[in-house]
Parts: structure tokens; C-alpha cells; sequence
């Protein structure tokens, strides 16, 4: 069967009382209402492509099937909202419905913690409290979260609550936006998550959501004219379509402009300064959501607050940044202090100007520095990707840099965590830093004690309270007690090199289990971040302060001969433990053993030899399966390590890429154009206002109507009464006429009457209802002046 346009929103027709329409809300003639199937069937498209495009993303893993949850929310909505129930009675029974409903479904597809023992109805219900009560907790103590729970159920939620919304907003009241709104935002927040503009499901859902606009709109004004006998317009369904391509147009661009916002320039840039305050705290939240996926081509650092530790990592070869320095070594963005479980953060900073220039700073450091036996290195780093935009690189611990920055410190002036720029860095900006490398010899690190000052205890050895006994006897096991802090490190680090393999396929920790004890004895592999944690975790439950940090490694195989610059990609991305050593300052490690151990002035073989490690003619690290001195990437090559995009992202945080920043984009640019919407709303009424702020209340009535009476076409001879003027407007007005006679009444006697006439409160009250009532009937002409209209005649 097929129909044309004009049938698809055709509405009632004199002489056809037998053509179906819109079913009444409240009754069940909705089964045989044609009007009805249709307009819920193009509700039903718009849903679906939102469903497509969030099921598409694979958020996480863990998802129930999205279409039940809309489905069955738009389901339910249009049953109830047929029926004739009262809202206050039936909207709550409905939602009690819905979150049984959306408990099953998370039920059904919850992964347990244990998939080889019991997986019954009640061992589903306890496990499933048990993760929410641990978030919950996260939520209010602060740490990291690494189930995906709550953000399904919340999702899973919110897609029923749409599905239900939309059917109700259409039948009761039939109004779109209601229905649309939430739908667009949730595409817009998807669409910011993915990358590239996946066009179908934008088209699809601006299609349908032109056409259910347009269509309540045409079904409410036949319906109010069908009331009054009206006859219906013959163009009405080209005017239709032509208006339906219009607004599609407008709403096309605003779709497709705004997930590339951040590509517009410098006004993006402004915009983005300006909402920094909101994005950074959208950001921060994205700690409870660490199992939720990142974006496919998001960085595995995003050097924020935040270091997850999750599973497969993907290095893209494509490069990001350019480093002019004297050779190799580690490129530090920033540190973090405070292991979560889950992940490392870094805890309350305070801001502190650079402590001088870099051309001094580059000669000879600070006064600590050089007791610490720390030499000053200059590097030069320019961007060629927005990576690191509120860091500044440095070799080793950072000094200073020739671009307006802070020192974000810990807990005094010494303990510098990183350097962050007073506005954030862009794809082509370059800067210099001077950061300290130690160049202690082994024989004082060796004879560093443990006399660790206060703050560094108070900081660098804190661990959770719940840490697995298993971790803290694990690492009892490696190091004798009594052992000097440099030689525990070093025994740690190899047993780490020599015992777990790099694999960056690693699958992420379960919900409720500690990262830690999850790649030492369930995983046992893992890749840089695995390493470096587990050293510092390690170490720090032998008293020996560390911290984790994170950035690049330079070596010689990104070396340009013509540039004498370093290109770095995400194949270099790096993380390395820094542990504390009395009197000299923080001195790096290298647990993972796809690289070589850090350099050092003098040679440590013959203290490893005396603890048994190392034995003559070869022993136990000479096994370990990698080429060291091969670069990064053809090592990557060699294992036969997948760099492909295929399957699902495992979770990652940050400035730029997560869940947090999807939605603090998608938020900003909806407060943009709030913004602009409450600007020209001001200035609208400014403008409408102005000429009458000083006339007494009737003449302010009548000058307001007498100005849109001229817009809308109704303009009347200035030789007329307001009487008769009055009698035109009542004409005008037709086929709804409204007595304006009152209006003109109280103008003529304010203007024409005794001096000093007051306006009775409740007669001012009732004028007031009868101007708005005109008004708005004026406005309803104005906005639909264009329209071409057939000559009518008047129903006898």
C-alpha cells in the first residue's frame, strides 16, 4: 500500500466525518487510529537511529541490548498515556515498572566476578549491590572505579526514560521537542565520542525529527480548525515539505558543526578557555567511570589527574611531537602519588611561579639541585598534535620553561609534580624546559640510608587500606629486610624485568579487584603502566617512598639526521617509577624489560652478583625475551603485537577523548548556545519594551498590539476610534474572534478621560489576561503570514 505526501499528514476534511484521525488521549481507540500508528512510527525511527548510533560506540562490554530498554520505555509510554489514567497515578506506577524492567535486563547480562561459580538469580542480586555500594563509596571518599555497572544502569536508565518520555510528550500533549530533546543531546553526546561524523544515523534522526515536528504541529491545527468547521488548505502539504526542508537544513548544519567544534579556531579556543572551570570538573568525574571505553583514537596518556590502570593499550604510530635535545633519556609530563586500587591520581596541588629564567636555570640549576648531584638539561619541544596541552615536557624533574607557567607542587616547594601552562597548548606551539637528571654514581646511591624527610614519608609511602595482604608478602619475598633502599629498588626492578613479558592485549583488572594483585598473580604480563605501578606498590609496602610518572622515552631510532630533532608517537609513550632517595632526590627505575635499564655512573653487576643474581657466564637476565637496543616499534613488530583498531576500547580518562570530555563538550556547546539564545532574548525584549517603558498601563497595552497589528497586516486608518479599531482586530483575528472592546475601552478612558485615572486591581488583572490572550493571537498571525490562504467564508 502506498501513500502520498498529502495522505501522510492529511487531516480532517469537510464532508469526510468517517475519516480515521487522531485517537483522543485517555481512550483505546489508538488501536484503529491511523493518525496515531503513524506518528509513533516515525517516534519509533527516531529512537532507533539514536539507539544505533550508541549501540555502534561499544561504550563497554557489559551493555544490554539498548533497543529493549527504548523499545520497551516507548512501549510502556504509549499504552499508559492512552489510557485513562491520570499522570499523578500513573507516571509513578510506570517508573516503578521501568526500574524492575531495567534491573532485569542488567541481571541478565552482568558479567560476575567469578564466572566459574554460582550464577543464580541471588548471586546476580548480591554481586550487583555489592558493585554499587562500592562505587557509591568511591564517589564519596574519592578514588578510582573501574566497573562499568553504573554507568550502564545509568545509560540502560536513561534510554527508557527517553523511550517512555517521547510516547508520552506525543500522545498527551503532543509536543516533538519534549520527545526530541533528550534524544538529540544523547546523539550529540555519542557523536562526540566517536570519530569521524558517521552521516546515516545523523540523517535518519533528522529526517524523523523534522517530520514529527512538522507533524504534531499540522495535526494540532487541523484539529483546532476541524473543531471550528474550518476549511482545510489545499497547499497545506507543499507548505509542509517546504517548511520540513528548511528546518532540516538549519538542523543538519547544527549537527554537523557541532561535534567538530573544536576545528573552528581561535573562537573555539575562547569558548573552550571560558568553560574551562565546568569541562575540568566533567573531567574529574570521569575517575568513577575508568570501565567505560575511551574513543578509538583517543591517547593511552592523557596526562590529567588520573592514571587508570586498564587493559589493551593502542600505541597509533602517528606522530606527536618534536624534541630538540642532546640525546636520549625520559620525557616527563607530570607524577602521580596517590594509588587508588584501580589507578594512580595525583592529589591536591598548590600553584607557584617559576623559580627563574631558563638561561640561568640551564647553567647551573638551583642551589638543591646541585646538593642532590643533579645536572640541569635544556630540551626544545614543539607540538604537532594537541597532546599534553596542560603540561609542560621536561627532561627529568622539572625546573622551568620560557613560557608563562606554574609549578603545580605537593607538599612543599621541592616536591615539584609538574608544569602547567596559564592557557592550554595547540597543535604547532612550541616552548623550552629545563628540568634535573641525577648523575649520582652508584656508591652514593648505594650508601643513601633511609632518613627520608617528613613529607616525603607523608606522601610517597601511603597505600589503601584495602591492599591484599598477598601484595605485601609478595613483596617480603624479593627483599630481605634490613636492605638498603637503592638495592631493594634495583632486586624489585629485575625480579619485574625478568618475570613478567610485556603484552599490550592484557585484559583490564575485573570490577573489585586490585590492579596490583591482578598483574601479579592472575595476568602476570602486562606493559609499562603494569610495571610501573607494581614497582612503586612494591616498594612503597617496604618503606621505600616512590611515585609513579608518565610521558615519553627518547631514543636514538627517532632521531631526524637533518633535524637533529626527536619525532615521538604514542609508540613511545612511557611510565617509570621515581623512588626517593635520602639526599638525592627522586631517581628513576625501569621495571619493564622491552627497554634498557637507566644509566648510571658506574656498573652495579658485582652488588647484583653478592644477592645471588648474577652468576658468571650468564644467568637469569639474560633471558629476558627482548631486544634491548631495539626501538620500540619494530620490537612491537617482532612480538607480533596487534596495533589494529578492531573490538572494543578498553577505558581511559583525561583532558581530551573520555567520557568526561565528550560530555563537558557536548555541555559547553549547549551552554553556547543557551547563551546566545538568553543574548538575543534580552535584547528582543529591550528592543520591545524601550518605546513604552514611560506610558501608563492601557497605553502600553495599546501601542504594544497597535505595533503588531501593523506587522501582522491588520494595520487600520489613523483617522479610527479605538472602538473601531477594536472591531477590525475582532475581524482580524477570525475564525477564533476575541472581543478586544475592553482594551479599547480602558485606552480611550486613560487617554481621552479625567486626569489621574487608576486602572481597579482587578480590573488591571483581567486586561492584563485579555492583552496577553491578543498578543499572543498576533504573534500566531505573524509567524504564519506567509502562508498563502484560500478565501473563507464563515459557517452559518
Amino acid at each position: 500500500m502506498s501513500a502520498s505526501f498529502e495522505d501522510f499528514f492529511r487531516g480532517p476534511t469537510p464532508g469526510f466525518g468517517s475519516e480515521p484521525t487522531a485517537a483522543e488521549p485517555g481512550s483505546l481507540s489508538f488501536l484503529r487510529s491511523r493518525e496515531e500508528w503513524i506518528t509513533i512510527a516515525i517516534l519509533v525511527v527516531a529512537l532507533a537511529a539514536v539507539i544505533s548510533s550508541v549501540e555502534d560506540a561499544n561504550w563497554v562490554r557489559e551493555m544490554p541490548s539498548l533497543a529493549a530498554a527504548g523499545f520497551g520505555g516507548l512501549a510502556a509510554g504509549w499504552v499508559v498515556s492512552q489510557l485513562p489514567l491520570r499522570a499523578a497515578g500513573a507516571i509513578p506506577a510506570v517508573l516503578a515498572g521501568g526500574a524492575l524492567f531495567v534491573t532485569g535486563l542488567l541481571l541478565h547480562t552482568l558479567r560476575l566476578s567469578d564466572p566459574a561459580g554460582p550464577t543464580g538469580l541471588a548471586i546476580r542480586w548480591s554481586e550487583m549491590k555489592l558493585r554499587f555500594a562500592r562505587w557509591v563509596e568511591i564517589l564519596v571518599e574519592g578514588g578510582i572505579s573501574n566497573d562499568p555497572l553504573p554507568f550502564v544502569a545509568m545509560l540502560v536508565a536513561l534510554v527508557w526514560l527517553i523511550g517512555f518520555l517521547g510516547a508520552w510528550s506525543v500522545v498527551r500533549w503532543r509536543n516533538a521537542w519534549v520527545a526530541l530533546l533528550p534524544l538529540g543531546v544523547l546523539l550529540l553526546t555519542n557523536i562526540a565520542y566517536l570519530p569521524g561524523q558517521p552521516a546515516f544515523p545523523f540523517a535518519v534522526f533528522l529526517f524523523a525529527s523534522v517530520l514529527l515536528i512538522t507533524r504534531l504541529r499540522v495535526v494540532r491545527a487541523l484539529s483546532s480548525w476541524g473543531s471550528e468547521d474550518t476549511i482545510r488548505p489545499d497547499a497545506l502539504p507543499m507548505e509542509v515539505l517546504r517548511t520540513a526542508s528548511w528546518a532540516a537544513l538549519v538542523l543538519l548544519v547544527a549537527v554537523w558543526v557541532v561535534p567538530t567544534a573544536n576545528n573552528i579556531g581561535p573562537v573555539a579556543d575562547r569558548w573552550a578557555a571560558l568553560i574551562a572551570p565546568v569541562t575540568d570538573r566533567a573531567e574529574r568525574m570521569g575517575r568513577l567511570f575508568v570501565g567505560v571505553g575511551s574513543r578509538p583514537d583517543s591517547l593511552h596518556h592523557r596526562y590529567g589527574d588520573v592514571l587508570p590502570l586498564k587493559g589493551r593499550a593502542r600505541l597509533a604510530p602517528e606522530p606527536l611531537l618534536e624534541v630538540e635535545a642532546t640525546g636520549e633519556g625520559l620525557l616527563r609530563a607530570l607524577t602521580n602519588d596517590t594509588y587508588a586500587g584501580q589507578g594512580w591520581q595525583v592529589s591536591e596541588t598548590g600553584g607557584l611561579p617559576l623559580p627563574g629564567s631558563v638561561d640561568v636555570l640551564a647553567e647551573r640549576g638551583l642551589a638543591r639541585t646541585r646538593l642532590e648531584v643533579r645536572v640541569p638539561v635544556t630540551i626544545e619541544v614543539s607540538l604537532l598534535e594537541r597532546v599534553g596541552d596542560r603540561v609542560l615536557f621536561t627532561a627529568g624533574a622539572p625546573l622551568s620553561s620560557d613560557r608563562p607557567a606554574t609549578r603545580r607542587v605537593g607538599a612543599t616547594p621541592a616536591d615539584t609534580v609538574l608544569l602547567r601552562p596559564e592557557s592550554r597548548l595547540r597543535s604547532g606551539d612550541g616552548y623550552t624546559t629545563v628540568g634535573t637528571v641525577s648523575a649520582a654514581e652508584l656508591e652514593r646511591l648505594v650508601a643513601s640510608g633511609s632518613d627520608y624527610p617528613a613529607w616525603v614519608a607523608a606522601r610517597y609511602l601511603t597505600l589503601p587500606d584495602d591492599l591484599p595482604d598477598s601484595v605485601r608478602e609478595y613483596a617480603s619475598t624479593l627483599v630481605a629486610p634490613g636492605t638498603q633502599p637503592y638495592v631493594a629498588a634495583r632486586l624489585v626492578e629485575q625480579h619485574l624485568r625478568a618475570t613478567f613479558p610485556v603484552d599490550l592485549r592484557v585484559p583490564a583488572p575485573p570490577p573489585l579487584r586490585d590492579a596490583t594483585a591482578y598483574f601479579l598473580f592472575d595476568a602476570q604480563r602486562g606493559y609499562f603502566d603494569h610495571h610501573a605501578s607494581a614497582m612503586v606498590v612494591l616498594l612503597r609496602t617496604l618503606g621505600i617512598p616512590a611515585r609513579l610518572a608518565v610521558g615519553f622515552v627518547i631514543d636514538d631510532a627517532q632521531l631526524d639526521e637533518e633535524t637533529r630533532r626527536y619525532t615521538l608517537s604514542e609508540l613511545q609513550s612511557w611510565a617509570w617509577p621515581e623512588v626517593y632517595m635520602a639526599g638525592l632526590g627522586w631517581i628513576d627505575f625501569n621495571p619493564t624489560p622491552s627497554r634498557p635499564l637507566i644509566a648510571r655512573p658506574g656498573d652495579d653487576s658485582d652488588l647484583l652478583a653478592a644477592f645471588g643474581l648474577i652468576e658468571s657466564g650468564g644467568g637469569l637476565f639474560d633471558e629476558v625475551p627482548f631486544d634491548e637496543d631495539a626501538d620500540f616499534e619494530a620490537l612491537l613488530a617482532s612480538l607480533g603485537v596487534d596495533l589494529g583498531t578492531e573490538g572494543p576500547p578498553d577505558a581511559d580518562l583525561g583532558s581530551d577523548g573520555g567520557i568526561g570530555s565528550a560530555v563537558a563538550r557536548v555541555a559547553g556547546w549547549i551552554l553556547a548556545l543557551a547563551a546566545a539564545g538568553l543574548v538575543l532574548i534580552l535584547a528582543g525584549v529591550t528592543f520591545w519594551e524601550r518605546p513604552y517603558r514611560h506610558l501608563p498601563p492601557s497605553t502600553r497595552r495599546w501601542g504594544k498590539l497597535s505595533r503588531l497589528a501593523a506587522w501582522t497586516g491588520a494595520r487600520t486608518a489613523p483617522t479610527r476610534t479605538a472602538h473601531e479599531t477594536a472591531r477590525e482586530w475582532t475581524e482580524a483575528l477570525w475564525p477564533r474572534p476575541l472581543d478586544t472592546a475592553p482594551l479599547a475601552a480602558a485606552f480611550s478612558r486613560e487617554r481621552y478621560g479625567r486626569p489621574g485615572h487608576i486602572e481597579p486591581p482587578d480590573d488591571a488583572e483581567e486586561l492584563d489576561r485579555l492583552y496577553v490572550q491578543v498578543r499572543n493571537r498576533f504573534l500566531r498571525r505573524l509567524l504564519t503570514r506567509w502562508r498563502p490562504r484560500r478565501r473563507r467564508t464563515r459557517s452559518p
